[in-house]
């Protein structure tokens, strides 16, 4: 049995809301003047299919359905509950936060801690159109963690609290310098 909320919420914000989750979201929309039907499925936080079906069943999938419905801002969520998530083995069995690497001799929050950056803040909003020419993928990444800097996480509890790979981070991170919207 699955859980389903209602979410007034664009995709961007709503997939950084849910990204550890495995759920689907579900959406309706207006295409060429009929009514469709969008679906985007997440595992663990990570978009694994996405589908646009159309009442005259005309299908559109991956990155072209995405695009037709990253601009609907009412999802139906349907969560995978407790006991489905059991019977699927997690492919991660710790929590990164709660045991820090061996060389660092003092927790994360110490203010003697040299081991640990200085918190990282958004000095302008992340503008749509900085992120045309770059891949799905790549613009959730972005977008993801982006979000995730709010002044006063580092970068290392930002690659501890994102499912991301600590490259994918580091290379949003050196983007996002780039473009000049962090410091």
């Amino acid at each position: 049995m699955r859980n389903r909320k209602t979410y007034f919420l664009d995709l961007q914000t709503l997939l950084t809301y849910l990204s550890a989750q495995s759920c689907e979201l579900i959406t309706e929309l207006k295409v060429s003047g009929q009514t469709a039907r969008g679906s985007i499925i997440l595992k663990e936080g990570k978009i694994v299919h996405c589908l646009l079906r159309l009442q005259n069943g005309l299908q559109l999938t991956g990155e072209q359905a995405y695009r037709e419905i990253e601009t609907c801002t009412q999802w139906q969520v349907e969560l995978e509950q407790p006991e489905e998530k059991k019977k699927k083995p997690s492919p991660v069995q710790f929590s990164p936060q709660l045991e820090p690497p061996p060389f660092f001799s003092t927790p994360p929050g110490s203010t003697n801690n040299l081991w640990y950056s200085p918190p990282l803040r958004q000095k302008r909003p992340l503008d749509p159109a900085l992120l045309q020419n770059v891949s799905m993928k790549e613009r959730l990444i972005l977008r993801s963690v982006f979000a995730m800097i709010n002044g006063k996480r580092c970068c290392e509890e930002i690659k501890a609290q994102l499912r991301l790979s600590p490259r994918d981070i580091d290379d949003a991170l050196a983007s996002l310098r780039a473009l000049d919207l962090i410091e």
